[in-house]
């Protein structure tokens, strides 16, 4: 019998290794047709503020078991997420209502 900490450990292990890349390469093929970065058009949309949220939870180390570096190598993702943390008005935002 698996105990629940060892099978959300074996699921965790499984999303990291196959299903998050997966997502991460899916989303980088359609990501930045525009503009090396942004997601979509030419200035910052929510698809922007998605993916950082979304790269920012895993870089935080809260899953257990899900490399906070997991993005690391999708170029386009990491540059949006970068794009979106220097923005003056996102992050005065997050720090008004994100504690």
């Amino acid at each position: 019998h698996i105990g629940d900490h060892q099978l959300k450990q074996q699921q965790r292990s499984s999303l990291a290794a196959d299903k998050i890349p997966f997502v991460f390469k899916s989303l980088e093929d359609a990501v930045g047709k525009e503009s090396p970065h942004f997601a979509v058009g030419k200035e910052l949309t929510v698809a922007d503020l998605v993916l950082y949220n979304l790269i920012h939870w895993f870089k935080t180390g809260k899953l257990e078991g899900i490399p906070t570096d997991i993005a690391q190598g999708c170029d386009k993702l990491c540059r949006i997420y970068e794009t979106v943390a220097k923005n003056d008005r996102v992050m005065q935002w997050y720090g008004q209502h994100m504690r």
